[in-house]
């Protein structure tokens, strides 16, 4: 108790309850700066998951676009093997090649397709008294038919193959008219305008299956040229474009594997492995 100018003042002072304060304060600040120092560990560890996760993404990526460069290049050579089979000589073969690769850039359509056409069609309109540059002007203007009249690839696929067994057999039946009408209905004028009969007339003929495969295959040839500036006054979408990259990236990839032959020797290096994987099991038993 203390007498200050006449009043009296009571001071207790609690110690202990302020050093406990304090050991809390201190506590819980040690606590903060120790989860603070987890957090720094968690984030570095994150990021070092991340730049891992990051690597693998990557090497992911690198093997699926080579596996897909692969299978596009070796997509080509086994198509280019059946074309090479198709043509009488490498000259000729290289040639076709030439003029396929001109048709697809021509037609914003897959390299493939008009391979296929040639394919299944050539033998077939050679035996009709066509030459291979003839053959393939008959070919070419059913691919730009198909542009002109915006077919699918499924539609173009039927008619391909109504197409070839009209010209083996040396008449276009019902049903193949009817699959080459749908996807090119254009013909039946082009037909008109070769023969010299009304598109009325070449209708009632292709529905009654009495059209000859001459009439047909005489049809697109002389409108070859109508169809090429047909389809080059077509406009192009995203699909085409893409089409026609595609087209552009497998040949360049093919004169780089013809050049290098890298994924051959990729190849070449996984069979090795599984021959010797295969070895190894065989041995072990």
């Amino acid at each position: 108790m203390e007498n200050v100018g006449g009043i009296y003042y009571e001071i207790k002072a609690d110690t202990h309850a302020l050093l406990q304060a304090d050991k809390q304060v201190e506590e819980v600040t040690n606590n903060m700066e120790r989860g603070f120092e987890r957090a720094d560990d968690a984030a570095d560890g994150l990021n070092t998951g991340l730049s891992k996760l990051a690597s693998a993404l990557k090497a992911l990526i690198a093997v699926s676009a080579l596996r897909e460069m692969a299978r596009m290049v070796q997509s080509y050579q086994e198509m280019a093997e059946r074309v090479q089979m198709a043509t009488s000589s490498q000259d000729e073969f290289e040639r076709v090649q030439k003029r396929l690769l001109s048709t697809a850039n021509g037609t914003y359509r897959s390299l493939a397709e008009a391979q296929e056409l040639y394919i299944r069609s050539a033998d077939g309109l050679r035996s009709m008294g066509y030459s291979t540059e003839q053959a393939i002007d008959v070919q070419d203007s059913m691919s730009y038919a198909f542009v002109k009249n915006a077919a699918s690839a499924e539609r173009a696929d039927s008619a391909i193959s109504a197409f070839t067994k009209a010209i083996n057999t040396g008449t276009v039946s019902a049903d193949q008219w009817e699959s080459i009408t749908t996807a090119i209905p254009t013909v039946i004028n082009d037909i008109a305008a070769a023969s010299g009969k009304s598109a009325a007339a070449v209708r009632a003929l292709g529905a009654s299956g009495k059209l000859t495969a001459s009439d047909l295959t005489e049809g697109l040839k002389q409108s070859l040229e109508a169809n090429t500036a047909a389809a080059a006054g077509m406009s192009n979408n995203l699909v085409d474009a893409s089409v026609r990259m595609r087209t552009a990236v497998t040949a360049m990839l093919v004169a780089v594997e013809g050049q290098t032959g890298v994924i051959q020797g990729f190849t070449n290096s996984i069979i090795t492995a599984a021959d010797t994987i295969l070895g190894f099991s065989e041995n072990s038993e």
